[in-house]
């Protein structure tokens, strides 16, 4: 049998009736094949034990991967209340799901864990994962230097009604998880990325920083120079609305001296101290330019990460197309909610089209080869079968 995609989109107030329905609407697309795996997305509203339940019902073993939203993604934009399943079934089709629980604990063995896994050769095509914004940012970027490996995925993020991202993998779910699907057999994924933030011509030497806190520019507590460039009282920017908008405001920082490769940076608050709490970690020394949004750059970018991934998909046949997107281009596309898909799917035509936005993407930067965590990225992975 070919390969075959089902998406489910359900929208309502019960985590565990929505999730069914959202279930069986994509069971009712698959034709009667078994799905090998699940991708859930859903809104930050919902408790992750009733989207279990309501999921656990209907797909029984079926290996599950994903995390909560601020807004779920499809190919019509994005959605509130809802929730979105994409099951995936074929012949020579693989996939296995994993979960590690508690992995902010001091000594967590659990990216040395990930490392072993992903070396297992037949599954070892692709693999999803996916942690909160907190986790240990180092030990990812150890598993992401790793050669040889193909990974997906980003941080999931809460919105400013909650206070922790859930995430799902295998039968399992909750906050400080790090799940993982790996696909294998016939499976291949193309990736796509675009980040349409520009350099204004603003930057400052980083001068001081305490893992990934951001604590001093050219000397100031980095708030001030926020403050100054961008105006509004030192204060104001510690609380909403003006707190919630930090996004909008990353930093691309030198990748060497004098280059105009930078790798961006984004503040995921602004601290009472006067530092930044960032996505990435900041460098001591580097020359950090202050990058701002552009609508149309985002739009023209956005279909560029969809003809990638087309590409690089090769000859194997596209079934689903899973979008991971920084959370900045919600704050951007504010007015006109979810319109940077547009362009995307104008490039992937019937494509089913997943999504949702997070703090942190899995992906090559600017075209280079090796993966990185990206920030005030748009990521396309392309799945297909060989």
């Amino acid at each position: 049998m070919k390969g075959i995609a089902g998406v489910g989109i359900s929208t309502g107030n019960d985590g565990q009736a929505t999730a069914m329905q959202a279930a069986q609407i994509a069971l009712d697309k698959m034709r009667a094949a078994h799905p090998v795996c699940a991708i859930v997305f859903f809104s930050s509203e919902f408790a992750v034990g009733d989207v279990l339940n309501g999921l656990s019902g209907l797909l029984g073993e079926t290996p599950l991967w994903g995390f909560s939203t601020s807004h779920p993604l499809s190919g019509t934009g994005e959605h509130s209340r809802t929730i979105i399943v994409a099951l995936l079934a074929g012949d020579g089709l693989r996939a296995q799901a994993r979960w590690w629980q508690d992995i902010h604990l001091p000594g967590s063995s659990a990216f040395n864990q990930l490392k072993e896994v992903l070396k297992q050769t037949i599954y070892s095509h692709f693999t999803f994962v996916v942690a909160d914004e907190m986790i240990d940012l180092e030990s990812l970027r150890k598993v992401l230097e790793e050669p040889g490996i193909n990974l997906g995925g980003g941080l999931s993020c809460s919105d400013i009604f909650m206070a922790s991202s859930r995430q799902i993998g295998r039968s399992q779910g909750g906050e400080s998880g790090m799940p993982a699907l790996l696909l294998g057999g016939r499976f291949r994924v193309g990736v796509g990325t675009a980040c349409g933030w520009e350099d204004i011509g603003l930057y400052w030497k980083i001068t001081s920083t305490d893992g990934r806190k951001l604590i001093s520019l050219d000397g100031l507590p980095a708030l001030e120079i926020y403050s100054n460039h961008l105006g509004s009282k030192f204060e104001d920017w510690i609380v909403p609305p003006l707190s919630e908008l930090a996004r909008l405001y990353p930093l691309g920082i030198e990748t060497a001296p004098g280059s105009v490769s930078y790798r961006v940076c984004s503040p995921i608050r602004m601290c009472k101290d006067g530092s930044l709490l960032m996505s990435a970690i900041p460098v001591d020394g580097a020359i950090a330019h202050l990058l701002i949004g552009d609508r149309k750059a985002c739009q023209e970018t956005a279909a560029s990460a969809a003809t990638q991934a087309l590409v690089s998909l090769g000859k194997a046949r596209p079934l689903l197309a899973v979008i991971l997107v920084d959370t900045g281009w919600r704050l951007l596309f504010g007015t006109q909610p979810g319109s940077w898909m547009e362009p995307v799917r104008e490039v992937l035509g019937d494509i089913p089209i997943v999504g949702a936005y997070t703090s942190g993407q899995i992906g090559p930067q600017g075209g280079k080869e090796g993966l990185d965590l990206l920030n005030q990225h748009l990521v396309v992975y392309l799945v297909g079968e060989a």
